[in-house]
């Protein structure tokens, strides 16, 4: 009786080649965050930090952005199921959810770009803000002329610990910038790099 018959042997290859795939896949996202944290794959702040800058805190929008297409997706799964139900059409249902989780996700699409892209950093030297990808809206603000840091929650902010922080300038310059998470947190290390 053979050990290992053709069989046997094609798994084995295929399970072998397998490995070294996840091998090599993350033997390249750890040398992509090594490279990160190194510089060299750098966001906007980084980019442009003066000598002897450094970052002190950073935010990110907050995951509610996602809720109106998440919302769709789920209304769509809903419409889908009750015309399943009610009028035992199974194709017309798989249609109308199809329809639905397509229009959620080209609202989501521009959502995760401007996700992705935004920074909001407090250095030890300025309030840095940058917010889209085509777009592009920036604020850098040296802390000396930094006259004010508003924070606008609602109720479910409050509950969900997101926010609109308006930057106020000694110009009287208003920013606002909508949907960030942790904006109390902001606004503190603001003004402790301020104290």
């Amino acid at each position: 009786m053979p050990l290992l018959t053709f069989r046997h042997r094609a798994y084995f290859h295929s399970q072998t080649v397998l490995c070294l795939g996840a091998t090599a896949l993350y033997s390249s996202h750890s040398k992509a965050k090594s490279y990160q944290r190194k510089g060299v794959l750098m966001g906007y702040v980084d980019k442009h930090l003066l000598e002897g800058e450094k970052v002190v805190y950073r935010a990110r929008l907050h995951r509610i952005i996602f809720l109106p297409p998440l919302a769709l997706a789920v209304l769509g799964i809903i419409v889908a199921v009750l015309i399943n139900y009610y009028f035992t059409n199974w194709k017309a249902a798989c249609i109308v959810g199809a329809a639905f989780l397509i229009v959620a996700i080209l609202f989501a699409i521009p959502r995760y770009i401007r996700y992705a892209t935004s920074e909001f950093a407090v250095t030890n030297k300025r309030v840095t803000v940058k917010v889209g990808l085509i777009y592009r809206d920036t604020l850098e603000l040296v802390l000396v002329k930094v006259e004010t840091i508003g924070v606008e929650q609602t109720i479910l902010g409050r509950v969900l610990n997101y926010g609109t922080i308006i930057v106020t300038g000694t110009g009287g310059t208003k920013e606002p910038f909508k949907d960030i998470a942790k904006p109390i947190e902001f606004r503190e290390r603001v003004q402790s790099q301020l104290a």
